[in-house]
């Protein structure tokens, strides 16, 4: 028996040798520049464009990888997308529990400038997906039982990101750059936060020119309740802000939020391309409560003295309620230097949308309205 033991304790030890050296040979193959040339051109086989990639680092024993200066491009060799550099480590011992954990990636400058054409579409998608595969994309995916596997990110870097997109007419254009991103989640849990700015967003169609934007968001995802906490968007002297929650996404979604705007009568009219001359000041707030169906929902306008038009306004007042679908207008006043404006009436929504919001309308010729007649009557003001 000790004879044969000797034998097969050597050939054990002379396995676990080769096998340490075809690993070893195998993780140096895959980290030279030969193994990464050899990924490329079989990816770059698999899709019409080019995908180039300046350098990589692999690490399996701390399972990480690095990608630095790719660049995607499209079969006409024009670059469309890229980043400086992609970081990812996992953690090994996470898939003993069934779960692939991202411990942290990190996704520095990256780029995309996106048209749409009228044959092929999408730029993008004609440097990514071969046409036979476009096609098969079309027919519908098969029903999925679930991932046997959780995925779980624990941190989400991005930053100094830029984005531009053209549509097939070319006429509107969007730029955003200064994109920076933080997020984690859990895929099973259906938990995960995001914080999300934008540090210049640049929007242009014709007839609508607003001033760049800096957008900030915050929300956070827990089971099936979502909390924005911050939604900002700041252009010029104009300021929106939306806050609230929503629960039961999944069912029967029921909001709670607020939105508020500010903003000067000056800067929609350069915005808009309006005629005339506006000035004076806007503020607006709505609020939304309720069954995301049939929700409760309020708005209350504003407008301090300037003009609109080139007509003088002292101040006007809207109020706007909308509960179980009728609208109230409560009586509202437009203050002119020769009298006055009053609308008051409501809107009756319940037989256009027996069902609620969520349904298209059974009517929309059921609509009812019961505007008095004194809605656009004209008051002489008192003498001064």
């Amino acid at each position: 028996m000790k004879t044969m033991m000797k034998p097969m304790l050597l050939m054990a030890a002379a396995l676990v040798v080769v096998v340490f050296i075809v690993f070893c040979t195998i993780l140096f193959w895959i980290k030279s520049n030969h193994g990464l040339q050899w990924v490329q051109s079989r990816v770059n086989t698999a899709i019409p464009g080019t995908i180039t990639i300046e350098r990589h680092r692999l690490s399996l024993l701390r399972p990480s990888l690095g990608l630095y200066g790719v660049v995607l491009h499209d079969p006409q060799g024009l670059a469309l997308a890229g980043f400086t550099h992609l970081a990812v480590r996992l953690d090994w011992w996470a898939l003993w529990r069934r779960e692939l954990r991202l411990e942290h990636i990190l996704l520095q400058a990256p780029w995309a400038d996106l048209t749409v054409h009228e044959a092929p579409g999408l730029n993008l998608m004609t440097a990514l997906v071969p046409l036979a595969r476009e096609k098969e994309a079309d027919a519908p995916p098969p029903d999925d039982a679930g991932l046997p596997f959780n995925i779980v990110f624990k941190s989400i870097q991005l930053t100094d990101g830029r984005f531009t997109f053209t549509p097939l007419d070319d006429t509107t254009r969007l730029e955003t750059t200064g994109i920076t991103l933080s997020a984690d989640g859990n895929l099973m849990a259906r938990s995960g936060s995001l914080d999300l700015d934008l540090a210049s967003v640049r929007f242009s169609t014709p007839g609508i020119h607003p001033e760049p934007a800096r957008i900030a968001l915050k929300a956070r995802l827990n089971g099936d309740k979502l909390n924005v906490s911050t939604f900002d968007v700041t252009t010029g002297r104009t300021t929106l802000r939306l806050s609230g929650s929503a629960d039961d996404l999944y069912t029967a979604p029921m909001v709670d939020s607020v939105l508020s705007v500010d903003s000067r009568l000056a800067e929609l009219k350069a915005a808009f391309d309006l005629d005339g001359d506006y000035t004076g000041s806007v503020n607006a707030k709505l609020t939304l409560k309720g069954a995301l169906a049939n929700p409760d929902a309020g708005l209350v306008l504003a407008v301090d003295g300037g003009r609109i038009a080139g007509q003088p306004l002292d101040h006007g007042d809207l109020s706007i309620n909308l509960q179980d679908r009728q609208v109230t207008i409560d009586p509202a006043a437009f203050r002119l230097a020769d009298g006055a404006v009053i609308l008051n009436g409501t809107v009756n929504l319940r037989k256009a949308f027996p069902t609620g919001f969520l349904a298209p309308p059974a009517d929309a010729n059921a609509i009812g309205f019961q505007l008095p007649e004194t809605a656009s009557s004209r008051q002489a003001s008192p003498p001064g």
